[in-house]
């Protein structure tokens, strides 16, 4: 009985196999889709090997989004990490990050706020003189932090209408991430 069973799910079998060769996008495409109520029941792994939402320690180095070809980082530092949980990664990643309202660390992430943070006082502009004088102790420096991941959908929408126009150079539709700074260690 079994063996007959076997005989008429060989074909189902065999034609499956032959879908997912012979259409190997329609399968992958399939297997991309996923839904926002999935995001919530799911643990998301982020870039940095955890889960998004869940803190951690890092240790990384203050980057001058400056010295980037990108102008989206233009004026903001960045985490360039280099261990997580005390694990050294891979490959180092240049993170954007926000400080937590609460945070107990003495970071800033744009130049504006390293301004406020050194000199306890908000600039009206800053000079490029200026600049180069705070970054020459931050721009390199060490700092051992406890973040967390988040992210969000971000980038020019797909299938825009002829009739509208963005007017920006910007990325395609995408999911990004950014680390958020909750306490810095000694």
């Amino acid at each position: 009985m079994r063996c007959n069973h076997m005989q008429n799910l060989l074909p189902a079998v065999c034609l499956l196999g032959f879908v997912t060769t012979a259409f190997p996008q329609e399968a992958d495409n399939q297997r991309r889709f996923v839904r926002v109520s999935d995001l919530s029941e799911a643990k998301v792994i982020g870039i940095l090997g955890v889960p998004v939402g869940e803190a951690c320690e890092i240790e990384a180095t203050i980057v001058s989004g400056d010295d980037s070809q990108a102008k989206i980082k233009s004026g903001r530092y960045l985490l360039n990490v280099e261990t997580v949980n005390g694990k050294k990664v891979e490959i180092h990643r240049e993170y954007f990050f926000t400080v937590w309202t609460f945070a107990q660390a003495k970071i800033a992430n744009d130049h504006w706020s390293l301004h406020e943070l050194v000199h306890k006082t908000k600039a009206q502009r800053l000079s490029s003189e200026e600049i180069n004088v705070l970054n020459k102790d931050y721009v390199g420096s060490k700092v051992k932090l406890v973040v967390y991941e988040t992210g969000r959908f971000a980038g020019q929408p797909n299938n825009l209408p002829e009739d509208i126009e963005w007017g920006v150079a910007d990325t395609g539709f995408h999911f990004q991430t950014e680390l958020v700074v909750l306490k810095q260690r000694e």
